[in-house]
């Protein structure tokens, strides 16, 4: 049998193209994982890479069949599963069912400082009475962020561990902060929403940085609010 090079990589895209969606609805594949689907761009530049370097030699079509495998995927994971996660091309926009983790709480000294690094998702940051901090809500898998409360200060991060093709899922967090302590405030949003509510709380300072989202910061009522920073 002769194979032409030529159509090769036509070949290997239409395969990939109807088995993709046969495969999920079939349920050989996991249709979450399929829905990732946008996290591939950069295996394309990796076949479009191979394709220049191995120009001119018996290799050539490594590259050439790496991006047609890559285009195959994404072609039948969209037509299997749609264009809901292209809008960040990392996962983000998955609509995959949450899991609701164990809240956690603690409280401050008369004086602290409260870091939250929230990476994709809805953030909702309140006040209550007293000097007492909590923190509930879901996400992927229901483990909930890593939290550090060494020196009575408060460090609350998305989960490092990825899920496929470095994915982490959407997330929620309802996070309470004390109106008593002095309270050194900072934020990093990476690619979600957040609401601020620092109403009636004492706050010493403020630092907030935000990539590929929004966020809403309400100081009103705030007591001994210093500096304010913000980075876009």
């Amino acid at each position: 049998m002769h194979v032409d090079r030529r159509l090769l990589g036509w070949g290997l895209f239409f395969v990939l193209l109807g088995v993709i969606p046969l495969a999920v609805r079939a349920n050989l594949l996991d249709k979450e994982m399929v829905s990732q689907w946008p996290l591939l761009w950069p295996v394309l530049l990796i076949g479009w890479g191979l394709g220049l370097l191995l120009r001119g030699t018996p290799l050539a079509l490594i590259g050439g069949a790496v991006a047609a495998i890559t285009f195959g995927i994404m072609g039948g994971g969209a037509i299997a599963t749609g264009f809901g996660g292209v809008s960040f091309a990392s996962g983000c926009g998955s609509q995959a069912p949450a899991t609701a983790f164990a809240p956690r709480s603690g409280t401050f000294g008369a004086t602290a400082r409260a870091d939250l690094v929230f990476n994709c998702g809805n953030l909702t940051v309140s006040t209550a009475d007293g000097s007492g901090w909590s923190v509930s809500g879901s996400d992927r898998n229901g483990a909930g962020p890593n939290i550090d409360t060494n020196g009575g200060n408060l460090s609350i991060k998305t989960e490092e561990e990825r899920a496929f093709l470095g994915s982490q899922g959407h997330a929620v967090w309802n996070v309470t902060m004390p109106r008593s302590p002095i309270l050194a405030f900072g934020l990093t949003l990476n690619a979600g929403e957040g609401n601020v509510n620092l109403a009636g709380a004492s706050v010493s300072s403020t630092s907030m940085t935000l990539n590929a989202g929004s966020v809403t910061l309400n100081l009103s009522g705030a007591v001994q609010v210093g500096d304010v920073n913000a980075t876009v």
